[in-house]
């Protein structure tokens, strides 16, 4: 199965996320608008610290309480620039609460213009099952200003293992930290 889609609103995906063994989301932008985001990301900016909660609602509910009731695995690698744009603030906020939900977040911080070597300068979105069952989302994103253009969904044996190796090695990178071992408030 090979498909694209053009939001991140797709019941197949939704399914899948929520029975998966494993899911790994590698995030490499700084900057993200999407659709469900907007409202919140708005409020955010005016002093509303509730709105990190209201954006992370539908992960939370229908992925990572899921995945912790049944003692199945979600994780975040997000490359993030220093200093921080008001967005990545905003997305640490975000990975506080889906942090208590259950869902495990490392960050890799590198100065501007800087890549950790060996990670995928791509997101990915793994949903890994047993064996060699897995859907993988490679979402494009529109340069500068972060709107989903499309994505494409896939359950091709090679590319799941691929994005299984991605995944693996952001996780592993010798500077992936734990966002709860990082010094609060993370300015870089």
């Amino acid at each position: 199965m090979q498909r694209h889609l053009t939001s991140l609103d797709d019941p197949e995906l939704d399914q899948r996320l929520a029975s998966a063994t494993l899911v790994c989301w590698l995030r490499t932008r700084q900057l993200y608008r999407l659709p469900g985001e907007a409202d919140e990301w708005a409020a955010w900016r005016t002093g509303d610290a509730a709105a990190s909660t209201r954006c992370t609602a539908r992960w939370r509910q229908q992925v990572l309480e899921p995945a912790r009731a049944q003692g199945r695995t979600v994780r975040a690698v997000h490359v993030v620039h220093t200093p921080m744009t008001p967005y990545m603030r905003f997305r640490m906020d975000c990975y506080w609460f889906t942090m208590g939900a259950g869902e495990q977040v490392k960050m890799i911080v590198q100065a501007p213009g800087r890549w950790p070597q060996g990670v995928l300068r791509q997101d990915v979105l793994l949903a890994d099952g047993p064996g060699d069952a897995g859907l993988v989302l490679l979402p494009q994103w529109s340069e500068g200003q972060g709107h989903l253009e499309r994505s494409e969904l896939t359950d091709d044996p090679k590319v799941v293992a691929w994005a299984r190796e991605m995944c693996r090695r952001a996780w592993q990178h010798p500077q992936a930290r734990l966002l709860n071992a990082l010094p609060l408030p993370y300015e870089g």
